[in-house]
């Protein structure tokens, strides 16, 4: 165990440790657990292979769900371009209206309906504005 020399704890670990291993505890500790003893005689388990027809079941899942997935990740990403296209078009078609209405306005020759007509369009875009805030 290590902990920096700043430690509280340093001196007092490293007093325990030292303890311990004049007393031979940490060496009765590797002997018992980490060093085989030759007497011992290794112990053979059976074991199956893993074979094919064995994980033939689990193979199947993951590819029922690799396909799933990949049919669902489709679906959303077709959904979401019509989603966009729908609100891209539903968003522009006032604007291109209001656009239009502008350009034929330039054309009048008379400058009070000129006029009247501008104002009757800044009136309409700012409502349709406040309609669109508030949706959002």
């Amino acid at each position: 165990m290590t902990v920096p020399k700043s430690s509280p704890y340093y001196s007092t670990l490293s007093f325990a440790l030292l303890k311990l291993k004049e007393a031979g505890v940490i060496r009765r500790g590797l002997t018992n657990h980490l060093i085989a003893d030759p007497n011992c005689k290794p112990v053979s388990i059976p074991t199956e292979s893993l074979k094919m027809n064995k994980m033939a079941g689990l193979f199947a899942w993951i590819l029922g769900a690799f396909g799933v997935t990949s049919i669902v990740l489709v679906f959303e990403i077709v959904f979401e371009k019509c989603h966009q296209r729908q609100s891209n078009d539903s968003d522009y078609q006032p604007l291109l209206f209001l656009l239009s209405e502008f350009l034929r306005l330039l054309e009048q020759k008379d400058p009070n309906l000129k006029y009247v007509k501008l104002k009757h369009m800044f009136e309409t875009v700012e409502a349709l504005e406040k309609v669109r805030k508030d949706n959002s």
